[in-house]
């Protein structure tokens, strides 16, 4: 047992001791099975740093490539660039010699369109352009694009005397001369002089043409390139034209640049030698000698920003192989660990599966639960007969509109219950305990204020109870409000069809006598005309009363007939007038009876609407009977009944409107008006139904039936739609 000392093992007399096992006999066999893993790992360390080493070098030397085939590439991408501002500079110099051709052949208007256009290349700053001018072979400045009050003296500068002494120096092939910076005594700002002489055939000196360049602008123009970058533009004698401010150049040996070939591009990696307060920088260096103008472009990018994805590269591996080494020796010491614990994973899996197995057993089983049409539940009754419920499907939030804080605590569902419907479950937990299984049906009021009929069915899980007395039950509570509704309606049809057969059967019985009668009093009319003429003129009048009666007996009882008759069918055009017409004969003596002053108020032009006669019938006199009642009930005197119909507002649609002065309805009420088995009415006046109906059969027309109180009483709004009159199709009257 745990916590018991087992005694002391004795050896016997004759048995010899053996010795123990000192700490090196342990520690050989420990060594000896660690060696072939140590040597095994030893070696796979030796040959990934081997390979990681191998592999650091071949990145350098391809990021080294990489670099500099970029480098090579960003200054050609820089070249185009010059070389458009280049081809404007040669435009340029092409329209200045243009308009002094024109000047010497006195053709004014030419010169000056020309003018024209050179400023406006100066305005709109394209292609950097600061001036464009004209110097003359005496070194004056005689015209310029920015205007200027006087001619100005530039012997003095550079590009005026290398063209009048013809002198060597920056010069492409093309004639073009490239300056040094100069601060421009016309523009205020600092600029370089792209100059062309223009000469007679004769080489005598007629004249230079300068473009002065913005050299700023000139050091903007690679805006491509990244922001470590630092470019340049020299002169062909290494002079710097144009450089960042942000980044300022540092010289590069003469003998980088001197035996450039113009056209081709040179990249290389070296070290820029040191200046003031600057040391030694390895860089990668691009550099090309344009064959267009005396220019050189320089790109300079330090070593370490161009080469830093393979210097990381080379660490990755470095750092690769030492992870490498690290996993071997975790390996080797995992192998074991899983080797020991490869059953124990084994019985986990085995496990987890049958737990992942029953969860979903258990979520399909309640996924099932909370799909029924009905609520299942489970409680228990005490030896008292007390019945607490423990458990309430899910579905009861779908059908019974309960929350999460209700199903946590199922026994709260007899709080909804009123007085009525306990009494039925306790009928019902009684029941259960003799039979063993019992049903019953109750109403029940929902949150959202509206009632449902439910059948409640209750069975006993055991008919053994526990030993405390107690019993386990489950049962299902059902939503039978439609069931009941239905079962209603068929009843209400029923009614219909037995007055419709009784109808037709007093009609075939009164039709006879009412037509026996009417002949007769035609003949006694007769009769007397011809034989007592003074009589007659007496009698005439009650007799023709007599006739006329009779025929209104008879289109009456044909219209109970036609009335009580069900009438089904798609809904097609109707003539409205007739039908309210006809209603209203049906009802009249009863309204009359009541003493209410009906009101109807019928548009002349009121259109056919889409429904069928019969049943929109049935809904009009269940609204006027309805109404009646209301006065009768709530109004002594002054009853009043409108009716009106006319198009409504929303176009497509015609409105009845039906009012009357009876009070109104209860606002707390009026949700629930058109609900089945809900009635104002006195028990035993009503079964609830009447409104209902007439609100599906309105909206089967695809029309609506709604109510609302109006001062002194309730209006019932029937919308139909108009009907669409086919070309040889007619409205059917009633």
């Amino acid at each position: 047992m745990s916590g018991a000392t087992a005694p002391p093992a004795i050896s016997p007399p004759s048995s010899p001791v053996a010795p123990a096992a000192g700490p090196r006999h342990r520690l050989a066999p420990a060594l000896a099975r660690l060696l072939p893993p140590l040597m095994l790992w030893s070696g796979l360390s030796m040959l990934a740093f081997a390979a990681a080493l191998h592999v650091a070098e071949r990145i350098h030397q391809q990021g080294e490539a990489r670099a500099l085939q970029q480098a090579a590439e960003t200054l050609e991408t820089s070249h185009q660039l010059l070389l458009r501002m280049l081809d404007g500079v040669h435009t340029l110099h092409t329209l200045v010699a243009a308009r002094q051709e024109l000047l010497a052949a006195g053709d004014t208007t030419a010169a000056a369109v020309v003018e024209n256009r050179l400023r406006a290349a100066t305005e709109d700053g394209r292609f950097s352009v600061q001036q464009i001018g004209w110097i003359d072979a005496g070194g004056w400045l005689r015209w310029t694009s920015n205007g200027f009050p006087d001619a100005l003296d530039l012997s003095d500068r550079d590009y005026v005397r290398a063209h009048r002494e013809a002198q060597a120096g920056p010069r492409a092939e093309n004639g073009q001369f490239v300056s040094v910076p100069h601060w421009g005594r016309n523009t205020g700002q600092y600029g370089v002089h792209f100059s062309r002489a223009l000469r007679a055939p004769d080489g005598t000196l007629l004249g230079i043409s300068t473009v002065t360049m913005d050299i700023f602008r000139i050091g903007a123009m690679r805006r491509h390139l990244s922001p470590e970058v630092t470019r340049a533009v020299l002169r062909s004698d290494g002079m710097v034209l144009a450089e960042p401010a942000s980044q300022p150049f540092t010289a590069l040996p003469r003998e980088w640049w001197q035996d450039l070939t113009p056209g081709r591009v040179v990249a290389r990696r070296a070290t820029l030698p040191g200046s003031a307060g600057r040391a030694p920088q390895p860089s990668i260096v691009s550099m090309l000698r344009l064959e267009e103008a005396p220019l050189i472009m320089v790109h300079l990018r330090p070593s370490e920003a161009a080469l830093a994805e393979s210097e990381r590269l080379a660490r990755l591996a470095l750092i690769a192989a030492a992870a490498f080494s690290l996993i071997a020796a975790s390996a080797l010491a995992l192998a074991a660990l899983l080797r020991a614990g490869r059953r124990s994973r084994r019985e986990a899996e085995a496990a987890l599966l049958r737990a992942e197995e029953n969860l979903r057993t258990r979520r399909f089983a309640e996924q099932l639960i909370a799909d029924l049409p009905a609520i299942i539940y489970t409680g228990r009754i005490d030896a008292a007969g007390r019945y607490t419920m423990t458990f309430m499907g899910d579905s009861a939030r779908r059908l019974l509109l309960l929350n999460k804080d209700q199903l946590a605590e199922p026994a709260r569902l007899r709080d909804c219950l009123d007085a009525t419907a306990r009494e039925a479950r306790d009928r019902l937990v009684a029941a259960t305990c003799q039979a063993g299984q019992a049903s019953t049906e109750y109403r029940i009021t929902l949150a959202d204020g509206s009632t449902r009929w439910l059948r409640d069915t209750l069975r006993l899980l055991s008919p053994v109870p526990r030993e405390d007395g107690s019993r386990d039950t489950i049962g299902t509570l059902l939503d039978t409000t439609r069931e009941r509704e239905l079962a209603a309606q068929a009843a209400a049809l029923g009614t219909l069809t037995t007055l419709g057969e009784m109808a037709a059967g007093l009609a075939h019985e009164l039709n006879q006598p009412i037509a026996t009668m009417s002949l007769a009093a035609e003949a006694v009319a007769e009769m007397l005309a011809e034989a007592t003429p003074d009589l007659a003129r007496q009698l005439a009048p009650r007799l023709e009363r007599i006739v006329t009666q009779g025929q209104r007996a008879r289109a009456i009882i044909d219209h109970l007939r036609r009335l009580g008759r069900r009438e089904a069918g798609e809904a097609e055009p109707t003539a409205l007038r007739p039908v309210i017409e006809d209603a209203l004969g049906l009802t009249a003596e009863a309204l009359r009876a009541a003493r209410i002053v009906v009101a109807l108020d019928l548009a002349p032009d009121l259109p056919a609407v889409l429904g069928r006669p019969v049943p929109l019938e049935q809904v009009l006199v269940n609204l006027m009977l309805n109404a009646r009642d209301a006065l009768e009930e709530h109004r002594p005197e002054g009853r009043m009944l409108r009716l009106s119909a006319r198009p409504a507002p929303l176009p497509g649609w015609v409105e009845l409107r039906l009012a009357d002065n009876g009070g109104g309805v209860p606002e707390h009420l009026l949700p629930r008006l058109f609900e089945p088995f809900f009635t104002t009415k006195p028990a035993g006046k009503g079964t609830g139904l009447g409104l209902s109906i007439a609100q599906s059969t309105v909206a089967g027309f695809g029309g609506s039936l709604s109510v609302s109180n109006i001062p002194g009483g309730a209006e019932f709004r029937i919308r139909l739609r108009i009907a669409s009159q086919e070309p040889g199709r007619r409205a059917r009257a009633a």
